[in-house]
This record gives C-alpha cells, sequence and structure tokens, in this order.
C-alpha cells in the first residue's frame, strides 16, 4: 500500500499528471518529442538541473572532463519507454524525467524492479544557477557541486549535501517524510525558516533565534523547508 501511495504521489508532483480511475498513471512535460533517451554527454551548455525521478538513488558530482555526462543504472532490462529521457533548452537546463511522458499502468510501475540510480557528472569547477528535483522514495547525494539555489519537493526523499566551500544562496524544501543533511565549512552562515508538523533541525553549530527564524553566522544562505516529518542536519 505505500509503494502505491508513493507512485500516487508523484504524479501529484509533476506536471500535467493526474491517476485515473482505472489505475493508469498519465504524466506529460513540455514538447516530449525534443527529449532524447538514455545515458549521454551533454554537448550543449548547461547552466541548470532540474530532476524528475522515482526510486533509486541520484549522484550529482563533479568530475575532470569538459561537459555534463548523465548515465543510469539497474538490474532490470527496461524498455526505452521506461528509461530515462532528457532535454537540454535554450536556456540551458537540463530537464531529466525518470521515463518517457506518457500513461502507465500503476500496478505495472509497482511490480517492476526497476530502481534505477542515476549519475549526473559536472565540470569541475562549474556553478550552477539551480538544482531543481521533484522525486519519490530516492536518495540523493551532492558531492561537492555549487549552485546559487537548490529546490527539493517530493516523499520519502533523503538528501546529503557536502558542500566543504560554498552554500547556494538560497534553499527550498517541500515535502513528507523527507531529511536534508549538509555538511558545510566552519565559517558558514545560515538562515533557517521550518513550517509544517514533525519538524527537526539538528545543528552542530551554534544558533540563535530571531523570531520563527534560526540563525547561523552571518545568515546568508537562507533555508526554507515546509512540510510533514522534515529533518534538517547541518553537520562540520
Amino acid at each position: 500500500m505505500r509503494k502505491i501511495a508513493l507512485i500516487g504521489l508523484l504524479a501529484c508532483l509533476m506536471t500535467g499528471c493526474h491517476i485515473n480511475r482505472n489505475g493508469e498513471m498519465k504524466f506529460t512535460y513540455d514538447h516530449p518529442e525534443r527529449y532524447q533517451t538514455g545515458d549521454a554527454v551533454i554537448s550543449q551548455p548547461v547552466s541548470d538541473i532540474d530532476i524528475s525521478w522515482l526510486e533509486g538513488d541520484i549522484n550529482i558530482v563533479y568530475a575532470d572532463h569538459p561537459e555534463v555526462r548523465i548515465y543510469e543504472k539497474t538490474d532490470s532490462t527496461l524498455a526505452d519507454s521506461l528509461r530515462m529521457h532528457w532535454y537540454v533548452d535554450d536556456d540551458g537546463c537540463l530537464d531529466i524525467r525518470f521515463c518517457k511522458s506518457g500513461c502507465y499502468s500503476v500496478e505495472r510501475l509497482k511490480n517492476i524492479n526497476y530502481h534505477k540510480h542515476l549519475t549526473i557528472e559536472v565540470p569541475r569547477g562549474a556553478v550552477l544557477n539551480e538544482i531543481d528535483m521533484s522525486m519519490v522514495s530516492a536518495s540523493v547525494n551532492i558531492d561537492s557541486v555549487v549552485s546559487s539555489e537548490l529546490n527539493v519537493e517530493g516523499v520519502a526523499f533523503d538528501v546529503r549535501a557536502d558542500l566543504p566551500k560554498t552554500l547556494p544562496n538560497e534553499i527550498n524544501v517541500e515535502g513528507v517524510d523527507c531529511s536534508l543533511s549538509m555538511c558545510v565549512p566552519h565559517e558558514a552562515g545560515m538562515t533557517i525558516e521550518m513550517s509544517g508538523v514533525k519538524k527537526y533541525l539538528n545543528s552542530q553549530f551554534p544558533t540563535r533565534k530571531e523570531g520563527k527564524k534560526t540563525i547561523i553566522g552571518d545568515g546568508a544562505c537562507e533555508i526554507d523547508i515546509e512540510g510533514v516529518n522534515c529533518t534538517l542536519n547541518i553537520n562540520k
């Protein structure tokens, strides 16, 4: 029952999605004809990354090559419709979708052992404008990759971000049963605002309160977290 509920909630997170009375999930995205399928070396410049994902791990890492590379791993043999689909728009945003735009049986998705693990390699030293993620039942690792803004929404996800030098200017999290754990430099500053039900903040840094906000250091990075059963861990 939990798996079916999570799959249904994913449909609500993705643009143009719903589950009909026949137990079919319909999700669409703009210009599906422009998307390509499977692993890729991206020749176009990439300034933003937008991910929609279901089940499995997502790794966003620096690598020593001049282009963005993406690939997925799974224990199952997948039809092309269930493989990763991607597209780079005219503004340099790399859109990565879990599968092809279309209509699928929820029961079929539930029964497939398709825990797909996504890796995104970014040229070392590159600074992204935004990383946006919508996901259900996924674990994310961001290894030192710098972005000006990080936005995450979904259900039953865990984000771990190792940010040894630079924090985003803004971090927004909206979810249910979710956590964000950040390893940050000693001089890091954050302004944290958490709203919702069952919200938890654990910090290895000294904190102070200003109204509903929690401040660390100079408060430079704005962190907003909203949802149910959400945890924020700030580690040195």
